[in-house]
């Protein structure tokens, strides 16, 4: 099973830009501001510390968005009359 981000119950995803998601897994506050810290989920993904290539603090929201049938086109082609190319 991979482990999709979007999927994940500590995404606040960004649907204008995905990269922008936020994962809101471990909240802290800035010591400074005193506001939330922004965990990027991208950059989350990336490194060691926090969740890895592995997502090893995913956790399943109870409504994936993410369909993982790879025959599922990212985008859909329309014929001059409106109808979906398969």
């Amino acid at each position: 099973m991979n482990k999709f981000c979007i999927d994940c119950k500590y995404v606040q995803y960004d649907k204008t830009v995905p990269d922008l998601s936020k994962c809101l897994r471990k909240p802290e506050r800035d010591l400074v501001s005193g506001l939330q810290k922004t965990v990027w989920c991208n950059i989350e993904r990336m490194g060691t510390t926090g969740c890895s290539r592995d997502g090893i603090h995913y956790e399943p929201s109870r409504t994936p968005s993410h369909d993982d049938n790879p025959r599922t086109p990212a985008i859909q082609e329309f014929a001059p009359d409106g109808r979906v190319i398969e």
